[in-house]
């Protein structure tokens, strides 16, 4: 029995702990994998998505949506911003805009930051209505937001809305509203900008 039994024991323990090794080792790898995928994502500076990551989803997600709707936004002045008050002061209105517009996100509407100052969200299942109320509450936000040493959050934004096969026409007419909406904003602001 001694025989039989023990040399059986002292396999199962050995099997059980090389399996409990391996174990870790595939939740560490996995772990290690995630964190890796989130750096590729993730842009570090405001926790939204890359762009890299948006023109994936664009190119392998989006099309595939019944309904989609795009909003973009894009900082006034930053420039200015920068080159009068520093770059630190322009960072951190890059910083309060993406937090502004990250508490809007869920689980069907994700931020992405495409450009130093611009970011765009993509609203999957979207309606119009579902468009204007979020620009609605991101609006309400930003006009309850502290001034960073008196320097006035400052941002265009355009959208559109439309059937997921359309998202490249969705995508550029919400940016060109976009645009159009800081031409209107630096026209009407140009003492700002000349002084």
């Amino acid at each position: 029995m001694m025989f039989y039994v023990f040399p059986r024991s002292i396999l199962y323990v050995a099997i059980s702990l090389v399996c409990s090794n391996i174990s870790k080792i595939i939740t560490i790898n996995s772990d290690y994998a995630n964190s890796m995928r989130d750096l590729a994502e993730k842009d570090q500076m405001t926790g939204v998505y890359t762009k890299s990551k948006y023109l994936s989803m664009i190119d392998n997600d989006y099309k595939k949506e019944r309904l989609i709707g795009v909003i973009f936004w894009d900082i006034n002045y930053l420039k200015r911003i920068n080159d009068t008050y520093g770059h630190e002061y322009g960072d951190k209105l890059i910083l309060t805009v993406a937090q502004s517009i990250r508490q809007l996100d869920t689980d069907k509407d994700k931020t992405y930051r495409i450009g130093g100052d611009e970011f765009v969200m993509i609203m999957s299942g979207a309606t119009e209505k579902n468009v204007l109320e979020k620009i609605n509450k991101w609006i309400s936000t930003t006009k309850n937001a502290e001034p960073i040493e008196n320097i006035p959050i400052s941002v265009s934004y355009g959208y559109s809305f439309g059937e997921g096969k359309d998202i490249d026409q969705i995508i550029h007419k919400a940016d060109q509203m976009m645009y159009d909406n800081k031409r209107q904003h630096h026209e009407a602001n140009r003492e700002f900008l000349s002084s």
